[in-house]
């Protein structure tokens, strides 16, 4: 089970149970973030040096706090990022071979308190060959092309991979299996998802 499908089994089982959920998406939460998502990932007459793409990452993310995520959470409602600047420090920071400290510095200086530390982050993993796997299916599935990020080196994935359980555990997050089945992958991420809704 990918990040897409685990939303998903998200947003239905609150449907089902009533609790206040939506959904965010990086880059792309917002109309200005639909935009710079588009920089980021589908122009390719733009070439952005690792830097740049922290800095686009970084803005959009205030967008979608400003604007979706933050007058939500005042409702006491819950939000479900698909993404979060865990993913900026390993992308742009591991994978662009950047200082992954300045890109947390950056983070931490225009992002809440609540924003780098919620109530649960959720790293899924799959080995290399799985997230290939992934890829050629999905693109084959849509007849989409793979986005400029997707296209990268196998290098470029494997120092991703290979630092996302320090980013888990500096931040507390969690490692999922993300090539178990898709209910036990929804069984493990649930009491994180949910805590203390399923407690009231």
């Amino acid at each position: 089970m990918g990040k897409t499908t685990l939303i998903k089994r998200a947003e239905a089982y609150a449907q089902a149970h009533d609790l206040p959920l939506i959904t965010v998406r990086e880059p792309g939460g917002t109309p200005t973030g639909n935009s710079i998502r588009d920089i980021l990932l589908h122009d390719r007459s733009v070439h952005l040096s690792p830097e740049a793409e922290v800095a686009l990452f970084s803005a959009d993310r205030r967008i979608t706090c400003d604007t979706v995520s933050l007058p939500w959470l005042q409702q006491n409602g819950i939000v479900l990022g698909d993404r979060g600047f865990e993913a900026t420090v390993a992308y742009q920071g591991a994978g662009g071979e950047i200082d992954i400290e300045k890109v947390i510095a950056v983070s931490e200086a225009i992002m809440p308190h609540w924003y780098i530390y919620p109530d649960a982050m959720i790293n899924l993993y799959i080995s290399e060959e799985e997230r290939i796997r992934r890829l050629y299916s999905s693109l084959a599935a849509t007849g989409e092309k793979a986005d400029k990020i997707e296209q990268r080196a196998a290098e470029y994935h494997a120092r991703v991979a290979k630092i996302q359980h320090y980013i888990a555990e500096r931040f507390g997050g969690i490692m999922i299996n993300a090539e178990c089945s898709p209910d036990e992958v929804f069984e493990q991420a649930k009491p994180y998802l949910f805590g203390p809704f399923l407690a009231a």
